[in-house]
């Protein structure tokens, strides 16, 4: 639901942008000179994707499933 809009459109729209972002759930995707340079999304959805995030978690405490010697010359 993104919308690109370039950064003039910004500067002369910034109070019906804003409404349109929290009242409509809209996205936007800035850009200057052809090209994108920012997002504009509600702070919600900003702290709902940093909730969702989950670093990776390696297993630092040696392997879990061991074998005996004799199970891996086998």
């Amino acid at each position: 639901m993104n919308q690109t809009i370039n950064a003039t459109q910004v500067r002369n729209q910034f109070t019906e942008i804003i409404n349109r972002i929290l009242y409509k759930g809209e996205e936007f995707i800035v850009e200057k000179k052809g090209k994108p340079v920012a997002k504009i999304i509600a702070i919600q959805e900003e702290i709902k994707e940093k909730k969702e995030f989950k670093p990776p978690i390696y297993n630092m405490g040696g392997a879990k499933n061991t074998f005996s010697r004799d199970e891996i010359y086998d």
